[in-house]
């Protein structure tokens, strides 16, 4: 299977891309590059997709002033608007099969859990 990965160098997607490699799927890597591209470059690798994967998104571990949240928000946001703009300049001829978007917004502290297995 064709499964087209944005974001598949941070942390779900790293784990994600070697996984579905060792399961003999063909991964086309999405860069910063391909959404900047002017020439449809999007367009063209999700033509050629089975699967859209995006978990692409500004890295969450940094102060949280507006600036840094407003780059946050709207990394999520923007690549996954150009990407839903690309498979519709496709259609109706090419369609994914899938197209799974996700992306962290919050930075969690460990948990520990007690034998009632209740979070501290």
């Amino acid at each position: 299977m064709k499964i087209a990965i944005s974001g598949s160098t941070g942390f779900i997607g790293k784990q994600l891309t070697d996984y579905l490699l060792h399961c003999g799927n063909e991964i086309i890597v999405i860069s910063r590059k391909d959404f900047a591209d002017a020439d449809n470059q999007l367009a063209k690798i999700v033509n050629s997709a089975d699967v859209i994967l995006n978990f692409a998104g500004s890295s969450v571990l940094c102060r949280w002033n507006k600036q840094n949240k407003r780059q946050i928000l709207s990394s999520r946001i923007d690549t996954t608007r150009l990407l839903v703009e690309a498979v519709r300049k496709n259609l109706p001829d090419n369609t994914p099969k899938v197209f799974i978007n996700a992306s962290a917004i919050g930075i969690y502290k460990n948990a520990t859990y007690s034998s009632s297995t209740e979070m501290e």
